[in-house]
């Protein structure tokens, strides 16, 4: 009865540990790096966000020959400090 209590125990923390780590994907950012890619500081305002946002967007989107890959950091970033 003991094994299969620690065995469920650790099962449990196991799951624990891999679904706090899955979210960690290619969309995971921290606010941190948000705001550099952003270029916003600390106590930037949902318009202060948004400006940069825009600015930067028409500088890299993939339409007016800008890199995918950058927009889609500018795009998570924006959202990473708005939706959060």
């Amino acid at each position: 009865m003991i094994y299969i209590l620690f065995s469920l125990i650790f099962f449990i923390l196991i799951f624990a540990f891999f679904a706090k780590n899955m979210r960690k994907d290619s969309s995971y950012m921290s606010k941190e790096e948000a705001k550099e890619i952003l270029g916003v500081h600390d106590l930037a305002t949902k318009e202060d966000i948004t400006t940069a946002f825009n600015t930067l967007m028409k500088k890299n989107h993939p339409d007016v020959g800008g890199s995918k890959y950058l927009a889609q950091k500018i795009i998570i970033a924006k959202k990473t400090l708005i939706d959060e």
